[in-house]
C-alpha cells in the first residue's frame, strides 16, 4: 500500500457541515445518526456560554493525510473565540467518504449576533458553517433552536 503520509493530498469536498446536540454512532451499521440539528444558540445573557455541542462534516475527493484544525469566528468583530486542532485523518481512496465528528466545548460569547464555525485541512480552509448567538427573552427556551 502507498505511504501517503508525505504527499500534499487535493483539498477534500465538503459534502455535509451540520451542527447538532449529539450524534450517535450505531453499532453493527456504522450509520451515524445526528441529533438535534440546530443554526442558533438561545443564551439567558451575553456574555455567556453555549451549550457543548457537536460538528459533523462529510467530506470526499480527498486522498492522504490531513491535518484538520476548527476555528470559531465572531463575524462582528472578526476575533477568534475558540480553535482546537485534532487527530490527523488519513483517507486512502480519493472516491470514499470520510465523516467526522467534533465534539465541542461550551464556547464563550461575548454579543449576539452571527459565528463561523470554520474546517481547515492541511492549513487550507475547506468549509464553514454559520450560526447564530441570540439572547431569549423570559417566554422563549433554547429548544427552539433552528
Amino acid at each position: 500500500m502507498a505511504d501517503y503520509r508525505h504527499q500534499s493530498g487535493p483539498k477534500p469536498t465538503c459534502k455535509a457541515f451540520l451542527l447538532c446536540d449529539d450524534t450517535i454512532l450505531e453499532a453493527g451499521t456504522g450509520k451515524i445518526s445526528l441529533i438535534g440539528v440546530f443554526r442558533r444558540f438561545g443564551l439567558m445573557r451575553v456574555p455567556g456560554s453555549t451549550r457543548p455541542f457537536h460538528a459533523f462534516i462529510q467530506l470526499t475527493n480527498a486522498q492522504g493525510v490531513y491535518d484538520v484544525v476548527v476555528e470559531v469566528r465572531d463575524l462582528a468583530t472578526d476575533d477568534v473565540i475558540a480553535e482546537a486542532s485534532g487527530a490527523d485523518i488519513e483517507i486512502t481512496d480519493r472516491l470514499d467518504v470520510c465523516n467526522i465528528i467534533i465534539p465541542a466545548p461550551p464556547l464563550p460569547i461575548q454579543n449576539e449576533g452571527n459565528y463561523d464555525f470554520i474546517v481547515f485541512a492541511n492549513n487550507e480552509e475547506i468549509d464553514r458553517q454559520q450560526f447564530k448567538a441570540i439572547v431569549l427573552t423570559p417566554e422563549e427556551d433554547d429548544d427552539d433552536d433552528n
